[in-house]
């Protein structure tokens, strides 16, 4: 079983490693890393998608992923959305669409409530608050790992579904190529370049030891929260708790894209 995964602060990730490492032969990859190679997928017979859900929905890298992944035509495929609410969102539907263009279908779909690290619609909830989400994150990942061990054909319900594809799809073609525009950077950014090491889709570059956001931004906010002086801010996140998954270390969001 391969587990793919596309992570900016941590919580797909820590989701992919429970569940490779909760699965006999589970392995791990990196989305970014795999989207240039030719086929992203070979033979297994088990592939699990692990991302988070960006504006309602999929990812832009997760499905650009998705269009060019080549699952073998027997495979058990399974994707698992870790967000701040499961009540609200189409990422399952828009994954299952991809792949049933591709003659294959999502054969098991989960939601994963975590703590969601857009802080310039809110501020993080208080610690213990996260803690508690966190816990209850890892026992329903556990039954996630029960269900695809016993190959269970499972899509869980997505609320409202329509209105938030049409978000989704909106902010995809009209509002996500001003994300980089949206980003500033303090006098007390250091130069350390950790944003740009992060950034899964190499979008920021150092210019005078300063960061600087190109035009392909997938506004996952990783650069913003991994940021060790907090110099970094987009729109209204001045002063505001920034968030990495406490199980996870920075270095491992860097090695999933060092990978490549």
């Amino acid at each position: 079983m391969i587990v793919y995964y596309y992570s900016a602060t941590g919580n797909s990730l820590h989701v992919a490693k429970m569940i490779a490492a909760g699965m006999p032969g589970g392995a791990l990859a990196s989305m970014p890393r795999w989207l240039e190679q030719p086929r992203p997928a070979t033979g297994e017979d088990c592939l699990g998608l692990v991302f988070p859900m960006h504006y309602f929905g999929a990812p832009p890298l997760v499905r650009k992923f998705v269009e060019k992944l080549e699952p073998a035509p027997a495979a058990y495929v399974f994707a698992v959305v870790t967000c701040g609410h499961h009540l609200l969102g189409s990422a399952l539907h828009q994954i299952a669409g991809l792949l049933q263009d591709k003659g294959k279908k999502l054969d098991a779909g989960f939601y994963v409530d975590m703590v969601s690290n857009y802080i310039p619609l809110a501020q993080l909830p208080p610690p213990g608050r996260r803690q508690d989400r966190l816990a209850g994150a890892d026992e329903k990942v556990r039954q996630i790992i029960g269900a695809i061990g016993n190959r269970a054909h499972i899509i869980e319900p997505e609320y409202f579904r329509w209105p938030c594809q049409a978000i989704s799809s909106y902010w995809r073609n009209n509002l996500i190529s001003r994300a980089p525009t949206r980003f500033t950077n303090s006098a007390d950014c250091t130069g350390c370049g950790l944003c740009a090491e992060i950034c899964p889709v190499e979008n920021i570059r150092l210019e005078s030891g300063r960061p600087a956001w190109q035009n392909h931004c997938q506004e996952c906010l990783g650069c913003l929260h991994i940021c060790p002086a907090q110099s970094i801010n987009f729109g209204r996140t001045q002063g505001r708790t920034r968030y990495r998954h406490p199980e996870v270390a920075a270095a491992e969001l860097v090695r999933g894209k060092a990978e490549r």
